[in-house]
């Protein structure tokens, strides 16, 4: 059935938990500071899309299904500087 869910995370290990329906099996965050992530996630019939914010640099491990097409586009945030 369609639909989507955005959430919130504090934590790496929740996140890792939340990214294992899209493949994931291992995160390691590599950079100090307060983690915070947010994943939206949106199913359709046949595709299902994931996008996510990350506050932190990250390693992840990602094993894609045998009956699954991953495709990875890079994301970038827009950089303003006013004077």
């Amino acid at each position: 059935m369609p639909g989507s869910v955005t959430s919130i995370f504090s934590e790496a290990e929740d996140f890792e938990a939340a990214l294992g329906a899209e493949g994931c099996l291992g995160l390691l965050v590599t950079g100090p500071g307060e983690f915070r992530a947010r994943l939206t996630q949106v199913a359709l019939h046949r595709l299902r899309l994931a996008a996510t914010d990350e506050q932190l640099p990250r390693i992840a491990l990602v094993v894609v299904p045998a009956d699954m097409i991953l495709v990875s586009l890079p994301s970038a945030k827009p950089k303003f500087l006013l004077r």
